[in-house]
């Protein structure tokens, strides 16, 4: 099971997802972010290349498979890297997908992308409708309780730097892992850069978003209730004014 978000900040698109992968009665811990991007001779990044972050949902081989195509179709350097995506998902869907359709839906194949890309100064986010790509405008959540996610992004999340969202995006995960049975492991927080040719792709190291969830374990959460609590007598005092 898998939450995974993707935030669109003033400088670029932050994305996060847990770690914990689950088979029946066992659970994993694996990396869900794939990031791409055109090298250089000597191995670095080629800046004018760009270079995109994926993440998904749903069964492991399909979303993995198709997480690795459209990195495939990125890193061909197209021009056409939109219209390019929404080809490779529309195959797909047509050659993996369909076919199942006329099973029980339990049989469906389960398959939820994001996948964001810097190029040229441009950074874009999608997320899929089945095999229809969708721009995202704010951020989108997906997984097994994307839905909650959203719910919390919806009250918290603002047009800010990207510095700031990729505390945001830990956060959201953080709760989720509280909340939601399957969701696990650790966090992983990858940025990817509108126009930042020394650090166009930016993975948060494990230790900091480690240390970031002690603190949402030791403070934030109590410093959240502490206030709405504080919010609610204050109500209730009021309404009792004559």
């Amino acid at each position: 099971m898998t939450i995974a978000l993707g935030l669109i900040g003033t400088d670029g698109i932050v994305i996060a997802a847990d770690t914990e992968e689950t088979y029946g009665e066992f659970k994993n811990e694996t990396t869900k972010i794939l990031t791409g991007f055109q090298s250089a001779a000597d191995g670095t990044l080629d800046v004018s290349g760009g270079a995109c972050v994926i993440t998904n949902a749903g069964d492991s081989g399909y979303v993995t498979a198709i997480a690795e195509k459209l990195a495939y179709t990125f890193l061909s350097n197209t021009e056409r890297v939109e219209e390019e995506f929404a080809d490779c998902l529309a195959t797909t869907y047509a050659k993996h997908v369909t076919p199942f359709l006329s099973l029980p839906k339990e049989h469906w194949p389960e398959i939820e992308m994001l996948w964001a890309y810097s190029r040229n100064g441009i950074c874009r986010l999608f997320f899929n409708d089945k095999s229809m790509p969708v721009p995202v405008q704010r951020y989108r959540a997906v997984g097994i309780d994307g839905s909650f996610a959203e719910h919390f992004l919806n009250k918290f999340w603002k047009l800010v730097d990207t510095k700031t969202l990729e505390i945001l995006a830990a956060y959201t995960v953080f709760a989720a892992k509280r909340a939601v049975p399957f969701c696990g492991k650790s966090t992983q927080i990858v940025t990817l850069h509108q126009s930042h040719p020394a650090d166009l792709i930016f993975r948060m190291p494990s230790k900091v978003v480690a240390r970031w969830e002690d603190e949402f374990r030791s403070k934030w959460v109590s410093a959240e209730q502490d206030t709405v609590w504080k919010l609610l007598t204050q109500s209730a005092s009021r309404e009792g004014q004559p």
